[in-house]
């Protein structure tokens, strides 16, 4: 996940590359594959970060065609209403939630393996999702609420929402926590938009 995170912000914050960001996704799902073998955690978590990010792309499509906020890049392989690397991206995104999560409660207790997570995809994301809209990687085009920076408020509370159940899907099997995660990362993205676009209208 540092290796994924520190290439992406290199990348959005120098070069601006569509075509790296295949690369990077591609390349760092590939590690965490290769270590898999050998971990059964990091196994256990890369399942379910795959189908939750399969899963993800229901977001997406609902973010660039029903919402229209979301506008991707033109001319590059797609999955859905996405790149095709994003399904890798978010694998690597949701396994590392997880193992947050339960570390968090190894070390500290449950509730710290819920708020951590959320917290963590809060601020982190925050920026992440403001430097990929200066730096090629997608843009939003509006934003109930307002921005954070170039990220839509009301993204950055989907995420704080979604990943605040890492750890309760985390310790599901990989089929049931990467379908639940799945599900909850849709949900979250609908749920607050919708909420944010009622609390803008009745403002």
């Amino acid at each position: 996940m540092l290796g994924t995170v520190l290439a992406y912000y290199h990348n959005f914050l120098f070069l601006r590359s569509t075509v790296l960001s295949y690369l990077y996704a591609f390349v760092f799902y590939g590690v965490g594959v290769a270590y898999a073998t050998f971990d059964e955690r990091v196994r256990h978590l890369l399942a379910i970060g795959t189908i939750g990010g399969v899963l993800e792309l229901l977001g997406d499509h609902f973010l660039v065609h029903v919402a229209g906020t979301l506008v991707y890049p033109s001319g590059y392989p797609v999955l859905l209403s996405s790149p095709a690397y994003m399904p890798f991206a978010w694998a690597i995104l949701i396994s590392f939630m997880g193992y947050v999560g339960i570390r968090l409660h190894e070390e500290i207790g449950t509730t710290a393996a819920y708020l951590g997570p959320a917290v963590f995809a809060f601020v982190a994301e925050s920026g992440f999702e403001s430097l990929a809209s200066q730096g090629g990687g997608w843009i939003y085009a509006s934003a109930p609420l307002g921005w954070i920076g170039h990220a839509p408020l009301f993204i950055v509370v989907a995420e704080a929402v979604m990943f605040a159940s890492s750890y309760y899907w985390a310790r599901r099997s990989a089929l049931v926590g990467g379908l639940g995660i799945g599900v909850t990362i849709n949900a979250s993205y609908v749920g607050v938009y919708y909420l944010f676009r009622l609390v803008e209208t009745l403002g």
